[in-house]
Formats: C-alpha cells, structure tokens, sequence
C-alpha cells in the first residue's frame, strides 16, 4: 500500500472512530517521535487505532503492504475504501436511529448485511496474499 493509501485508512480509521461515538484527540509524537491519539482519553499508535477500527487482522495487512510496497495490490486498496464507505454509511444510519421503527430497523439490518458483506470481501482477498 502507498504511503498515501496508507494515510487514507489511518484518516478513514480516525473517522470511524469517531462516528462510533469516541472522542479522538488531536495529533501527538511520544519521545521517539512515533505518532499517538488520544481516543477516549487513552493513547493509541497507529497500529492501535487501526485495530479499533478494522480488526487486527485487517491492521496488520495494511501495516504489512504500507512496510512491504511491492505487496501493493489495487483490489485491496479498492476492496478496503469500499468497506471503509460502507462502515460509515453503516454507523451513520444507526447513530440516527429511534426508537424501534420497523421500517428503520430493516434499514438497518440491511445496513450491517452489506458492512458484513463488504468487510468479508476484503478478508478473503487479503488471505490470497498469505502465501508466503
């Protein structure tokens, strides 16, 4: 993954955070100059803030292509912004929900099937990379 690719999931992360409802502190460097956030008042690197918001496993695949350049791959890139799109559209309709409206609760539902959905899309493409 480009640094840039990089970046746009740690940003999209950061974002995903937050629509679930936690607090995302402002940019830090600890003594070594690694970069931190406080997220509900807790410090997280990168790698931390990524795992909160895809999974460890998803984390560690897009550390290891951001590390390796030649692991590159455009469908996890496209695969990976598709499920970052559907975890917002996702925490969006359920951060707006009320009450127990059917109609809204099937939304819903329907919401997390496609989250589900798409999240699966970028575990099984990124398992076809473990080869080695």
């Amino acid at each position: 993954m480009a640094n840039e690719g990089y970046e746009k999931a740690y940003r999209d992360a950061l974002e995903i955070l937050y629509l679930r409802g936690k607090k995302v502190g402002k940019l830090a460097r600890s003594q070594d100059g690694l970069r931190y956030r406080q997220i509900d008042h807790v410090p997280l690197g990168d790698r931390e803030i990524l795992i909160e918001a895809w999974g460890e496993s998803l984390a560690d695949e897009i550390i290891r292509e951001r590390n390796d350049p030649d692991r590159r791959c455009r469908e996890c890139d496209r695969l990976l912004g598709r499920y970052a799109d559907m975890l917002k559209r996702y925490l969006t309709i359920f951060q707006g929900r009320s009450g127990s409206e059917t109609g809204f609760d099937l939304l819903v539902r329907r919401a997390v099937d496609i989250r589900n959905r798409a999240r699966k899309a970028v575990l099984d493409h990124t398992a076809t990379h473990q080869l080695y």
